[in-house]
């Protein structure tokens, strides 16, 4: 069984800062794993650079649930989006494991954020459908499991978060897990420079 959403999420691991602190390092307490909005590359403790703005890294202040972190960062805008990854769970067909694990984190997102919505569909023509392909319809692509947290929604954002969603992912190996995404207020800043590194590999 999971452990208790109020257990796993207390220590900042869910946190949003309502605003930048005016101290050097008030902020960071209370931002998702300790990583605040606009973060300067050269502050990340960076384990590796995935691609051009993407990088693995050591956050500080992780949670036990999750196994994984990622930046996205800029120079002109800093830290713009955080993804964390759970640890796997194997031979999940099913999804239950992953389904519960979502649950779990999500109950302690809306203590926090108040109001989200569940996207939970399949597409029309799968022949991926039921239970025992659960799984499989994930890693297909033809099946989406996912809360968003945005004022759309009706959820209570802080100023310095657009958007939080938790999604189901799953390997053809009937391994799932599931990225938690904090989008930050700079993020459609960052896009525009992230587009132009796209279309310069073109």
């Amino acid at each position: 069984m999971s452990p208790r959403p109020s257990d796993t999420l207390a220590h900042g691991s869910v946190q949003g800062t309502s605003q930048p602190g005016n101290q050097p390092g008030s902020e960071n307490a209370s931002a998702p794993f300790g990583v605040p909005v606009g973060q300067s590359v050269t502050k990340l403790q960076i384990v590796k650079e995935i691609k051009k703005h993407v990088y693995v890294i050591s956050p500080p202040n992780p949670n036990a649930q999750f196994v994984l972190y990622m930046a996205v960062a800029t120079k002109e805008q800093g830290v713009c989006k955080i993804i964390a990854v759970t640890e796997k769970n194997n031979d999940d067909q099913s999804g239950d494991s992953i389904r519960q694990r979502i649950n779990s984190i999500s109950a302690a997102l809306e203590n926090k954020y108040g109001k989200s919505k569940l996207y939970s569909f399949i597409s029309q023509n799968s022949i991926l459908a039921g239970n025992e392909r659960w799984a499989w319809s994930i890693a297909n692509g033809d099946r989406t499991f996912a809360r968003i947290w945005t004022k759309e929604v009706g959820s209570s954002m802080p100023i310095d978060i657009s958007s939080i969603s938790i999604e189901a992912q799953a390997e053809p190996t009937r391994t799932t897990a599931a990225n938690l995404t904090y989008e930050f207020s700079n993020f459609e800043a960052c896009q525009s420079v992230l587009k132009k590194v796209d279309a310069s590999n073109l």
